[in-house]
């Protein structure tokens, strides 16, 4: 944990990319052990629909452009 941080300020975003080959909802973010942007399965899991994942548990909102 990071002292500095503000409880429920959002600090993450990312760009939803809609289903891969397996029909899971992947999205794209920027992360820091990959050091950059990656829809790929580094640190975490890079889609929504497992519901335990940390990114599936603290999805707080979407918007459509």
């Amino acid at each position: 944990t990071n002292p500095e941080e503000v409880e429920g300020q959002i600090d993450h975003i990312g760009i939803y990319l809609g289903q891969d080959s397996e029909g899971r909802l992947r999205f794209v973010s920027s992360r820091q052990s990959p050091d950059g942007p990656t829809f790929a399965d580094i640190a975490g899991y890079s889609y929504f629909d497992t519901g335990t994942s940390l990114y599936a548990r603290s999805m707080r909102t979407a918007r459509r452009f």
